[in-house]
């Protein structure tokens, strides 16, 4: 309460939490409990609490609680480049979760990153997989971060991503 709002109340310097969940979903909210810091190089200013697995996924239990409480309304729905909330037919799970948080697909996601329409026209397989590895790696100045993303989410990613055609 000290940084954040919930239900209103707090101190309006980092983002309300009681649509958290609905927002950004369970694989975003843990990684960004885990180490605030590699979600965000650099940028963030959240400090690391160095939570356990268990304070973890009773921190994302309370705020999957909070999120269904009826507040008629509030928080009001963020200004995201949404035109649906539909997710992306045949998106990994991971996608819906992590990467919408930034970046939007036909006009549904986030308007931080740049949209991912026709990025299979524009970068190779090898090359989504060696930026969702490490972004740095691939460019030094990458505004993205590292994400906490399995090998198995690598892989689902490129081929979902290089599937996106113009």
């Amino acid at each position: 309460m000290g940084c954040h709002t919930l239900m209103g109340e707090g101190a309006y310097y980092a983002p309300e939490l009681t649509k958290v969940v609905e927002r950004r979903g369970e694989a975003f909210i843990k990684a960004m409990l885990k180490d605030p810091e590699k979600m965000f190089p650099g940028e963030r200013k959240m400090q690391n609490y160095h939570f356990t697995d268990e304070q973890i996924a009773d921190l994302y239990a309370f705020l999957q609680w909070i999120g269904k409480v009826d507040l008629n309304g509030f928080p009001p729905k963020p200004d995201l480049a949404q035109q649906s909330s539909a997710p992306a037919v045949g998106a990994p799970a991971v996608f819906t979760q992590m990467c919408t948080a930034c970046h939007s697909l036909k006009g549904s996601g986030g308007n931080v990153g740049p949209a991912l329409d026709g990025v299979g026209s524009r970068r190779t397989a090898d090359f989504i997989t060696a930026w969702l590895k490490d972004p740095a790696a691939v460019k030094a100045d990458a505004k993205m971060a590292k994400m906490p993303l399995s090998e198995s989410d690598i892989s689902e990613l490129t081929l979902f991503l290089v599937a996106q055609k113009n």
